[in-house]
């Protein structure tokens, strides 16, 4: 794997009428795209963004983090594909040139830059 999306365990199990939990909706997404080799996924204990669930965030060894928040699986799952892409492509996981993110881009809260 090249990378991991990290979805908020606390927020990523929250049910939704429309479409079930967040995070099997974003697990299935990801694994039945062309990213499925390349992006693991993972469930991980809160990320303290809770005033503004789903979490989710991108992490690869040498890559910087990105954390988004306010994330609406269904809505922006096309917009989490793009960005697990551009993230994928770019080596040190800093995404230049944001606006291929989609909606993705204005829910960034964090940005970590890579251990070194």
């Amino acid at each position: 794997m090249d990378a991991k999306l990290l979805i908020c365990r606390e927020c990523g199990n929250a049910s939704d009428r429309r479409t079930g939990k967040p995070g099997d909706v974003i697990r299935a997404s990801i694994e039945s795209s062309s990213l499925s080799q390349q992006i693991g996924i993972e469930e991980t204990g809160c990320m303290n963004v809770c005033d503004n669930p789903v979490t989710v965030a991108l992490q690869g060894n040498g890559r910087a983090t990105c954390i988004f928040s306010g994330v609406d699986a269904a809505d922006d799952i096309e917009s989490i594909i793009a960005t697990c892409r551009l993230y994928i492509d770019s080596p040190s996981g800093w995404i230049e040139d944001a606006r291929g993110c989609g909606d993705l881009r204005f829910k960034l809260v964090a940005r970590v830059p890579a251990l070194t």
